[in-house]
């Protein structure tokens, strides 16, 4: 193994770790997103910006539900309107739905937030709301349901259903 080799494979060992953790540090988005860091492991543009994605400096308005009293305190309780994506792991209509959501989302710049909540770990949630089929969104405005998408949509519905939920009705 060459000099260039040994620090090469440690820098790999690093980026599994932080993948794996799903805990970023600023420093460490900044080098992973620069490319700088270890460039065989950012091999494609995708990976790039799904990396500066991760990485932004201005707070993200989405977040993961844990449980009924996480459900209760950040949708219910809100003081901004909710869109609540129940979505699971496994489930390819989330992965396509999911970023197109979440980049609407953000475009309100946090005049509606976005909650993620995994039908596998919460159940009784997802019964609780009547979700027959995944993806569901439903949106929240004073902890009452006033808009609902099923199934993977066009870009246009998911606009419509953001800005209906952020309007005062």
């Amino acid at each position: 193994m060459n000099r260039l080799q040994k620090p090469l494979n440690a820098s790999l060992r690093v980026v599994r770790r932080l993948f794996r953790q799903l805990q970023y540090t600023p420093m460490s988005c900044r080098l992973l997103a620069s490319g700088r860091f270890c460039r065989t492991s950012v091999t494609s543009g995708a990976q790039q910006r799904f990396i500066r994605s991760l990485c932004t400096d201005r707070p993200s308005s989405s977040f993961s539900i844990q449980d009924y009293e996480d459900f209760k305190e950040r949708v219910l309780n809100a003081d901004r309107p909710v869109a609540v994506q129940f979505h699971a792991e496994w489930c390819g209509p989330c992965k396509l739905l999911g970023p197109r959501l979440e980049s609407i989302v953000d475009n309100t710049e946090g005049d509606v937030l976005l909650a993620r909540l995994n039908v596998d770990d919460c159940a009784d949630l997802a019964m609780e709301y009547g979700v027959q089929s995944i993806p569901t969104v439903l949106g929240f405005r004073d902890g009452e349901i006033v808009e609902k998408i099923v199934g993977v949509v066009d870009d246009e519905t998911i606009r419509n259903f953001v800005d209906k939920l952020s309007s005062e009705e």
